[in-house]
């Protein structure tokens, strides 16, 4: 049986000073300014248990238990100016974005894998989820109290080895997701202070129908990989625009989207260059649509990603070092309407070096340099907004085996 306990904790303080102006139409000095400070503190606790049983000699059973929980505590202070248009109209709140709630999360799973053939593999697996989110301190009126959804997944996958050093795997699933504290209970205006996110109690779980077919490549150099899935989502959660605005900011909210189709390409491949030196390099392509409204923005959403790096790990020396690169294409802002850029997100490259060493007692010490070139970039993965990302920075770390 193996046991595994993890934990993480996110403290943060933030204030932010966000000036917008109205444009050329407005009068002179007309705008909106947000001033915020936030103090929040999100934690996970969580244990899995696993056990794996032989039931004879060609199926083998592995099953468990999953069970975390996630605690949101937190206070805010916000103030909304809006100038120009008169009188300054100034709108103050002190109600937590995410307020001191809990999320419990209990998953019972099972998966057995069959030889069918000399070369061929059956993989079943099936999963029960129950969800619960409940608020212990209501701030304000419309918050649930408590909000729960619970299912039962699975999926099936083939795995054929058509000659030692391939495989190609076809798979289906399907999938569950219940919305997480921030996505279900997040309220107030958004980071970068061209929104107002506010919540929605009505707020649903996802579930998406997944299709994968791949092929693996195994040399003695050389390793790679090439998938095309296909994803249908019910009940999808993006972020919609309200057509109201408070503070004179435009308010969005999460909402379920009744279909949202999402395909696409994944390439992966990893080389071997000798003398302690490999490169790996990888490309993401994606598609999405919503089938009852072709001109939803979220089709926009979707673009195209590509990663590479070169490290270098010398035989028998406690030192590492890599370079790595991340490139996002240009796609569309979700939400066009608040976006600081334009409703098109423009494409960006950034660079990272990185380094560790290996110190007496299980220590290792790393240090990255991030973002080199200190570029005005936003994920793909904040597609809901442009939000940026720090600029140039130095992270170390320090970490332990016992």
């Amino acid at each position: 049986m193996e046991i595994a306990l993890y934990g993480q904790s996110n403290d943060r303080d933030f204030r932010t000073r966000v000036w917008s102006p109205m444009g050329e139409s407005a009068p002179p000095g007309a705008g909106v300014e947000v001033l915020s400070l936030n103090r929040t503190e999100l934690e996970t606790r969580g244990v899995r248990l696993e056990a794996g049983k032989l039931l004879g000699r060609d199926l083998l059973l592995t099953y468990g238990i999953e069970l975390h929980r996630d605690r949101s505590t937190g206070s805010d202070t916000s103030t909304v100016t809006v100038l120009g248009l008169g009188p300054p109209s100034v709108r103050r709140s002190g109600v937590s974005r995410v307020p001191d709630a809990r999320l419990w999360s209990l998953g019972v799973f099972a998966q057995t894998r069959l030889a069918v053939a000399s070369r061929t593999e059956l993989v079943l697996g099936g999963r029960y989820q129950d969800v619960t989110a409940r608020v212990l301190k209501v701030e304000e009126e419309g918050v649930p109290d408590e909000a729960g959804d619970r299912t039962v997944v699975g999926a099936a996958s083939v795995l054929h080895r058509p000659h030692p050093r391939v495989a190609v795997v076809a798979s289906a699933s399907r999938g569950f997701r219940s919305p997480n504290l921030v996505e279900r209970f997040f309220t107030g205006p958004t980071p970068e202070g061209s929104g107002v996110w506010i919540r929605n109690p009505d707020l649903g779980a996802e579930t998406s129908l997944n299709t994968d077919l791949g092929l693996r490549l195994r040399l003695p150099r050389i390793t790679g990989e090439l998938f095309l899935f296909r994803n249908a989502l019910a009940d999808g959660v993006r972020l919609e625009a309200t057509g109201d605005s408070i503070g004179g900011l435009p308010a969005y909210r999460n909402v379920n989207v009744s279909r949202l189709r999402i395909r696409g390409l994944e390439a992966y491949m990893d080389v071997d260059l000798g003398r302690g030196l490999a490169a790996a390099g990888g490309f993401t392509a994606l598609r999405c649509r919503n089938p009852e409204d072709p001109e939803d923005a979220v089709s926009e959403a979707c673009g195209d990603r590509a990663n590479g790096s070169v490290r270098w790990t010398p035989s028998g020396a406690p030192v590492w070092a890599e370079y790595a690169i991340r490139w996002s294409g240009e796609r569309g802002d979700a939400l066009p309407e608040a976006s600081p850029v334009g409703p098109r997100i423009p494409s960006f490259l950034v660079q990272d070096l990185r380094a560790g060493l290996r110190v007496a007692g299980g220590y290792r010490i790393t240090l990255a340099l991030r973002n080199l070139g200190d570029v005005l970039y936003a994920e793909s993965t904040n597609a809901g907004f442009f939000r940026p990302e720090p600029g140039r920075s130095l992270v170390v770390g320090v970490s332990a085996s016992f």
